[in-house]
C-alpha cells in the first residue's frame, strides 16, 4: 500500500490538494454561474472541527473529462456558482491513472477513484456532481482522509514475506494459481472496499477485506507460506476472517477488479482446516 501518514497528508492538505499538477490536466478557461455546463458540489470541513459546508464550482465540461480534471479545473478558479471567491478544495492524488488509489471519495454517492471517473458518465445530463471524503477515515480536510488505519491492519497480519539466513527456492506454480495470485495482489491500497463493508468501522474490530485478502496471497506463495501458520492464528483472533459478514460489496466497489470475495472464503476454509488440524494435535 502506499506511505501516505496523517502528517504528510495534513501537510499536503494545507495547500489544497496533494500533487502537482499534471500535463495532461485540462488547461482551458473555467468559469462560474450560468456559463458553467457542469457544478461541482464539494462537501467542506476542516479536520474534525463539526461545522460542514458545501460549495458550488461551476467548470466548463470538456470531451473526456474526469472528475479529477474537474477538480484541478476548480483549484485554478476557486470561485463559487453564486460569485464568491474561496479557497479550493483540498483533495489528494498522486498517478492519475488509477495506479494508487490515493484520489478515492464518494462521488454522487459511491466510491470511486476521481481520475477514472468520466464526468459525462456521473453527469450525462448536466446536472451537479456531488463529492464528498471517504467516511470511516479520520477526515484531515475537505475530500483529503488519513488511511492509516488500512496499513496497519496489513501490520496486524504480518503482511509480508519474512526471509531467514536461506531463503526458500519458489516452486513454479501452475498457470492458473500464478493467474489467482496476481489477482489478489493487483490491489492499490485505495481502502475503497473498507468504506463499503458494513463490517468495518468504529462499530468492529474487523481489519477488512484488504489485509484479509493479502494474507490469502501470501499463505498460498512458496515463500509466503513459512509464516502461514502464524498468519492463520492471527486472522482467527477477533476481527478477523469470522467476523467477515459476507455482504460481498467490496467486490463490487474495487476500481482495479480484485476477486476479494473469492480470496476471503479461500482464507476462511484455511482457517477452518487449521482449526481441526489444532484439534486432531492437541495445540
Amino acid at each position: 500500500m502506499p506511505d501516505r501518514s496523517t502528517d504528510e497528508s495534513q501537510a499536503r492538505a494545507r495547500d489544497g490538494a496533494t500533487a502537482p499538477q499534471t500535463p495532461g490536466s485540462p488547461d482551458g478557461p473555467t468559469v462560474s454561474g450560468t456559463r458553467a455546463s457542469v457544478t461541482l458540489r464539494v462537501r467542506r470541513q476542516e479536520g474534525q472541527n463539526p461545522r460542514v459546508e458545501w460549495d458550488s464550482f461551476g467548470i466548463l465540461r470538456r470531451p473526456g473529462m474526469t472528475v479529477l480534471d474537474a477538480l484541478w479545473a476548480v483549484r485554478r478558479d476557486p470561485a463559487t456558482t453564486d460569485g464568491r471567491s474561496k479557497p479550493p478544495p483540498a483533495f489528494e492524488c498522486g498517478c492519475s491513472s488509477g495506479a494508487c488509489g490515493a484520489c478515492t471519495m464518494v462521488i454522487n454517492n459511491r466510491v470511486r477513484l476521481a481520475c477514472r471517473t468520466l464526468v459525462d458518465d456521473v453527469s450525462p445530463k448536466g446536472g451537479p456532481i456531488t463529492l464528498a471524503p471517504l467516511a470511516k477515515f479520520p477526515l484531515v480536510r475537505d475530500l483529503v482522509v488519513d488511511r492509516a488505519h488500512a496499513e496497519r491492519a496489513l501490520c496486524e497480519v504480518r503482511g509480508w514475506v519474512e526471509l531467514g539466513d536461506e531463503p526458500p527456492k519458489p516452486a513454479p506454480e501452475a498457470p492458473a494459481r500464478q493467474r489467482q495470485l496476481e489477482a489478489l495482489g493487483r490491489c492499490i491500497g485505495c481502502a475503497a472496499c473498507m468504506e463499503v463493508c458494513p463490517q468495518y468501522g468504529e462499530h468492529s474490530d474487523f481489519l477488512g477485506p484488504a489485509a484479509l485478502a493479502q494474507v490469502t496471497r501470501l499463505n498460498e506463495t512458496a515463500v509466503g507460506q513459512w509464516q502461514k501458520t502464524d498468519r492463520l492464528a492471527l486472522v482467527m483472533a477477533p476481527g478477523g476472517i469470522a467476523d467477515c459478514g459476507k455482504a460481498q460489496n467490496c467486490v463490487e466497489v474495487c476500481p482495479v477488479g480484485v476477486p476479494v470475495v473469492d480470496g476471503l472464503q479461500r482464507l476462511a476454509g484455511a482457517t477452518t482446516r487449521e482449526m481441526l488440524l489444532g484439534w486432531l494435535l492437541g495445540r
